[in-house]
């Protein structure tokens, strides 16, 4: 297995454990208690979380989909 083929099983694994995660939230615990609610809730009540999460949004986007220059030899 590459290295390359190992981090994108991670990323997907990671999706799915938080998709999961979410279900099981919503079907014990409610709307109040899924990902989305607990962060607006958040963003409602600290308005610094909404500067810091969208800088890192944008930090992590830039970092995904802007094309890296790598020099070849």
């Amino acid at each position: 297995m590459t290295w390359k083929l190992a981090t994108a099983l991670f990323c997907v694994a990671v999706l799915v454990i938080v998709l999961v995660y979410d279900l099981i939230a919503y079907a014990c615990g409610g709307q109040e208690a899924t990902i989305s609610e607990v962060w607006l809730s958040t963003a409602n009540n600290r308005r610094f979380f909404v500067v810091i999460a969208s800088f890192l949004t944008g930090v992590v986007f830039g970092h995904v989909f802007l094309p890296q220059i790598i020099e070849r030899r």
